[in-house]
């Protein structure tokens, strides 16, 4: 108890400038984001904010080595769970399905709405992806096929794409 202080409580319509003034005078570097309801809507740290102004920090805690885009041919990559879909989008000049996620891995994970298993493959809006590597709770690598005959023919795949098991 004598090394535990009150949790901070934001409202999530906080403006960052001033969350991060707060953070900064009350020597804070966490809050607890409440909704409009008085739920739990996240938390928020010094450091996302700092990230949001100045771009990524890596520290002890994130990957020692790079995400990388893997070209396997014209049209195939070999990507990790966690690339960001910006970077995917700028290697492949390529626009991605809209998500509310960042990663490839998290978008697949919303299309799909559970886990999915190795050598599992969906396709969405002219991609092709196939579980290449998979943990108990994440993706860990994708292969990325980018599908010539729909992005030719600008046709658009249903919402919740077909999939087939390993």
């Amino acid at each position: 108890k004598e090394i535990m202080r009150p949790a901070f409580f934001v409202p999530e319509t906080k403006k960052l400038d001033d969350l991060l003034k707060e953070f900064i005078e009350e020597k804070n570097h966490l809050a607890v984001v409440i909704d409009e309801y008085g739920g739990t809507a996240g938390l928020i740290s010094m450091e996302d904010i700092i990230e949001e102004l100045t771009g990524e920090i890596l520290d002890e805690y994130d990957l020692d080595s790079e995400i990388t885009i893997e070209r396997v041919s014209d049209n195939e990559y070999i990507v990790d769970g966690i690339t960001p879909i910006n970077d995917i989008e700028r290697e492949l000049d390529k626009d991605f399905p809209d998500t509310d996620f960042e990663t490839v891995g998290g978008f697949l994970l919303e299309v799909l709405e559970r886990f999915p298993a190795v050598g599992e493959t969906l396709r969405v809006d002219g991609f092709t992806f196939e579980i290449l590597a998979a943990g108990k709770n994440k993706i860990e690598k994708v292969r990325l096929r980018i599908d010539r005959e729909e992005a030719e023919t600008g046709r658009e795949d249903e919402k919740y794409p077909d999939s087939e098991g390993p």
